[in-house]
């Protein structure tokens, strides 16, 4: 945040101006941070940020996992790493 704050202040100094904020990945998450704070700011470009999971997300993403014969297999071999967390287990090999 603060190399933001010294660009905006080297390449904004005048209050009045107006700035384009465009970051990448972790500088769009500075982006737009940036503009809920600095006055300058009057636009952003976001590529690629970060975006927290969503309760809908796990939700179409558990619900697609117990469609596949390949989880349930998994779950039956004690292989599911939530069944091997369970139970207490290490990961399966070749897994984190």
């Amino acid at each position: 945040m603060a190399d933001v704050r010294e660009a905006l202040d080297t390449f904004a100094p005048d209050p009045s101006s107006r700035v384009v904020l465009v970051g990448l990945c972790a500088g769009a998450d500075h982006a737009l941070l940036s503009a809920g704070t600095d006055d300058r700011v009057k636009g952003i470009v976001l590529i690629d940020p970060t975006i927290p999971r969503t309760s809908g997300y796990y939700l179409r993403y558990y619900a697609r996992r117990m469609m596949k014969w390949r989880s349930w297999l998994s779950v039956l071999r004690l292989r599911s790493p939530l069944v091997r967390k369970v139970l207490g287990r290490a990961p399966a090999p070749g897994r984190r």
